[in-house]
């Protein structure tokens, strides 16, 4: 919503590019390190309850197996979702930027 209000403000669309290209590097981090972690403990401790190693890999333990797969899907499925929202964030505001440049080129 700011940055569709400030089309012309550089600072804002380079900060959002900034933020977005660092949020390119750190989801599959974060990913990862989620996985590692759960692999620590599932290797440490005995679990309480029996649950599916898709299901519980982002500590989401239900009774129904179904349930748990479903819940793991759903936050797989927004993490890849917001990793695509970025890359067309980088991919759009690179456009625009280009696009204000010539119409400025034009002006002059």
């Amino acid at each position: 919503m700011a940055l569709s209000d400030n089309l012309k403000t550089k600072w804002l669309r380079t900060t959002v590019q900034m933020y977005c290209k660092i949020g390119l590097f750190v989801y599959p981090i974060l990913l990862t390190c989620r996985c590692v972690i759960y692999g620590l403990i599932l290797n440490d401790l005995e679990p309480i309850t029996d649950f599916s190693k898709f299901g519980g890999i982002f500590a989401i333990i239900f009774a129904n197996f179904k349930t748990e797969i479903v819940f793991s899907a759903a936050i797989l499925g927004l993490y890849i979702v917001c990793y695509i929202v970025l890359i067309l964030t980088i991919y759009f505001l690179r456009s625009l930027n280009s696009y204000l440049l010539l119409l400025a080129e034009n002006e002059d």
